[in-house]
């Protein structure tokens, strides 16, 4: 079994530096994140492809749309693969970033989660 991974593509809230965990804003790719999600595409055309595992963001179905615009595969939606709960939705990154910076593993906000929770959810998503 072959596993590809590939991150979402550029939104508009990269653009503006912005944490984003919440599935109902309105965070979109651009259009050179379309772009890129199109190199992908052109690039994996030939590769067969059985299952694409998203995670419920919707930037994430965006881009996987496009890159598997060759394909007819399933999609499947996994929240353990949700981007980690910052706590700083719509806030800048630097703020994020310098309110974990003393202990970047455990530190969490705002009813967020920690960087060892989210890789404990990513850990059970994938042992199973």
């Amino acid at each position: 079994m072959k596993v590809f991974f590939v991150r979402h593509e550029q939104t508009n809230y990269n653009i503006l530096d912005l944490c984003n965990d919440n599935l109902v804003k309105d965070v979109h790719l651009t259009d050179l994140g379309k772009q890129q999600a199109e190199t992908i595409a052109n690039k994996i055309k030939n590769i067969k492809l059985d299952l694409v595992i998203i995670s419920e963001l919707p930037r994430t179905k965006e881009t996987a749309l496009i890159i598997t615009k060759n394909h007819q595969v399933k999609f499947e939606i996994e929240p353990r693969i949700n981007d980690r709960k910052t706590g700083f939705d719509s806030k800048p990154v630097s703020e994020f970033l310098k309110a974990v910076e003393p202990d970047i593993f455990n530190s969490k906000f705002n009813n967020g989660e920690s960087f060892q929770e989210e890789k404990k959810e990513f850990i059970l998503f994938w042992m199973n």
